[in-house]
């Protein structure tokens, strides 16, 4: 073993943990573009009467979707009229478990609603708006699993309307509510124009500073692995390659990996941090990175020693 890898795993045994998460940049999770110039615009709102009446034109959408991967959703996007002075509710609601139809758990209710009373909103020409807005809560939902959103705009008069457009999804179709339907719930074959925005739960091992500094403290994070598992992290002097590791049943993305130091057990949430001086001997070096667990690995993070 170099003097390079003597110093980083000695310097690994005694590291201590930080809590500390890497930013990520939000990219659309969820993606049902509009339909056409709008196609069928569908009401969803209801009136705000400060004495607690209803109207017969109070309407709920509610538009399904599923994740691809473990995700956090930041920010909802969709495409209607201009927002309504009061702005609007937005819920998002579990797949109703006692059902194999596609309906939200209207039992139940949202496990997560909030009123935005301003909004981001763009005119996009035909009269129709992109509206945007910052959730309240991040909401951390699984992938594969069927989730419902519902968008409400909140009206100041009985008889006002706000329309959500017709988006192109998978085919689902639009569950809906209408009180002057007799208050009944149907699915409509028509689908909302949504995106929903956020970070993608993918393994993800960050270092910092980027280039690491000789003589100075580096920070090792990874985020979205499993939970309360033993986690490694890996490094090589060598560069990018292929490595089957069989204790772990993983292959490596690293030539001639090597351990640092000792084991880091990641908390409930996926994330564990290393943080250990950079050895001066170590200048002029490029380092590459990899975080494993059993079955599990991260992205490969290049970088040089200054």
């Amino acid at each position: 073993m170099n003097r390079l890898s003597l110093a980083l795993s000695a310097a690994l045994l005694c590291a201590c943990a930080l809590f500390a998460s890497a930013a990520a940049a939000q990219s659309p999770l969820y993606e049902q573009p509009l339909f056409n110039t709008g196609g069928t615009l569908r009401p969803s709102q209801l009136w705000q009467d400060p004495n607690g009446n209803d109207s017969d034109l109070d309407a709920i959408a509610w538009e399904d979707f599923t994740l691809s991967a473990d995700a956090t959703i930041t920010r909802v996007r969709w495409i209607g009229e201009a927002a309504p002075v009061h702005g609007f509710r937005i819920g998002f609601w579990n797949q109703d478990p006692n059902t194999t139809s596609i309906q939200p758990d209207i039992f139940t209710g949202p496990f997560d609603e909030h009123d935005y009373p301003s909004v981001t909103q763009t005119s996009i020409g035909n009269g129709l708006y992109s509206l945007e807005v910052q959730v309240a809560v991040p909401q951390s939902l699984l992938g594969a699993t069927r989730y419902f959103v519902s968008i409400i705009g909140l009206t100041p008069q009985p008889y006002l309307q706000w329309k959500w457009a017709q988006g192109i999804g998978p085919g689902t179709g639009t569950f809906y509510w209408q009180r002057a339907d007799g208050g009944r719930y149907t699915r409509l074959g028509d689908e909302r124009a949504l995106t929903l925005l956020g970070q993608s739960h993918v393994p993800t091992l960050a270092v910092s500073p980027d280039p690491l500094i000789a003589g100075h403290n580096g920070t090792f994070t990874v985020d979205f692995m499993a939970p309360s598992t033993r986690t490694y992290l890996i490094y090589s002097l060598r560069g990018p390659g292929s490595t089957y590791v069989g204790q772990l049943n993983v292959t490596l993305d690293l030539a001639q990996p090597q351990q640092a130091g000792t084991f880091k057990t990641t908390n409930s949430s996926g994330h564990a941090v290393w943080t250990l001086p950079i050895p001066p001997g170590g200048r002029g070096h490029n380092i590459w990175f990899q975080a494993a667990q059993y079955g599990l690995t991260t992205n490969v993070v290049a970088t040089r020693i200054n």
